[in-house]
């Protein structure tokens, strides 16, 4: 039997929605703007972190949101406007924090340069486990070099709440890097930065997160999520990813550098692709894949070359990524990436789940390229590579 690879996060939650939902403990994150998010546990505890107040700066507008226990990391009115949260939220405090799901380590770290001296550098670092994950807000703490032992009394993450923005306001990009190996988190969600269309326009002191992904290293891909995600432990990328939360109203994220990028892969990948040098091709669209988290055909394309590759564990990552970038657009490569699914899926010996997508492409009914034909043939019979 092929060893089993972790799936990619896109392709783990639709098949947990075809399969097994009510198996998968999973968290809900929420971004809210600025640094405040929501996790919603298993239990359906909701934990808020770091409420802005309203029409102060940098100029958002809090939402009526309910939660059961609120975290605040240092009293700034960007981040300890608690009173705005409905219900009957309660300010935690403690040291360590346990209910709801939720085990809470309050740990002492430092305020960053700007704006920590007025409140004596107080900035409280929070380690959060909630159902299999390890989540660690950062609040406006400075560089790693500042405390010392921090970021071993954090221990392992598995998402780092990251402060960025271009005005490098918190942290320079040289000291979030350091962070980022300090910790080695499997997924950067960046906070604390300017959301254009959302803050106002004038506001000084923090910028946007454009120049910083598109700063990111080779390799590091930079993907769009919606501003709720359900998350499980087996959502996690293999290797180091960036997701940025999408807010309702928000302008588009703006990486001016990518966009050129993948237009002048694309045009080299269709060479090679023209010329049989497959290779070649698919070092250019994953250079795409890098440069456009939301291009699906360039990731279905990657998919069915690690396939045509016998590498079905890397096409089922891409293949799921290209399910979710399609959405409902696209129904023909949403169609095909439900194949390549079962395909891959047949071909790491996991017949169920390859079951499953089949019946996604015969759902969706687009045949264009003979996909709910073979689907039907491989629903009687598993794929098999020649």
């Amino acid at each position: 039997m092929p060893r089993r690879r972790r799936i990619s996060s896109a392709l783990l939650t639709l098949i947990a929605l075809l399969a097994l939902p009510a198996l998968v403990r999973a968290v809900e994150i929420e971004y809210l703007g600025h640094s405040c998010f929501v996790l919603t546990s298993a239990e359906g505890k909701r934990l808020l972190i770091d409420p802005f107040a309203t029409n102060e700066w940098p100029g958002l507008s809090f939402p009526v949101v309910h939660a059961d226990y609120v975290l605040v990391t240092h009293p700034h009115w960007d981040h300890d406007a608690w009173r705005s949260v409905r219900g009957k939220a309660k300010l935690e405090e403690k040291e360590r924090f346990k209910e709801g799901g939720f085990v809470a380590r309050a740990l002492p770290g430092r305020h960053a340069k700007i704006g920590g001296e007025s409140i004596g550098w107080r900035n409280t670092v929070y380690a959060i486990e909630v159902d299999g994950l390890r989540i660690c807000h950062l609040g406006d703490n400075g560089p790693p070099s500042a405390s010392p032992d921090l970021a071993a009394a954090i221990g392992p993450v598995d998402i780092l709440l990251l402060p960025v923005d271009s005005e490098q306001r918190v942290l320079t990009y040289d000291e979030a890097r350091q962070w980022i190996e300090a910790l080695a988190p499997r997924v950067v969600i960046p906070m604390h930065y300017r959301i254009p269309g959302l803050a106002l326009e004038n506001v000084e002191g923090i910028g946007t997160i454009d120049e910083w992904l598109s700063r990111l290293p080779e390799g590091v891909p930079w993907v769009p999520r919606p501003i709720q995600a359900i998350v499980a432990p087996g959502d996690l990328p293999a290797s180091l990813a960036v997701w940025v939360f999408t807010l309702k109203g928000q302008e588009p994220i703006q990486v001016v550098a990518g966009v050129v990028k993948a237009a002048e892969e694309r045009d080299k990948a269709a060479l090679a692709l023209s010329r049989g040098d497959h290779a070649t091709a698919l070092e250019s669209l994953l250079a795409v894949a890098l440069a456009d988290p939301a291009d699906a055909e360039t990731r279905q394309k990657i998919g069915f070359l690690y396939l045509n590759d016998r590498r079905p564990d890397r096409a089922l990552e891409f293949f799921g990524q290209g399910v979710a970038a399609a959405g409902a657009g696209n129904p023909r490569v949403k169609s095909l990436c439900w194949l390549g699914s079962g395909m891959a899926l047949d071909a790491l010996g996991r017949r169920a789940e390859a079951t499953a997508a089949y019946k996604e492409v015969i759902a969706l009914g687009v045949n264009d390229d003979q996909q709910v034909d073979n689907a039907r043939r491989w629903i009687e019979r598993p794929y098999e590579a020649d």
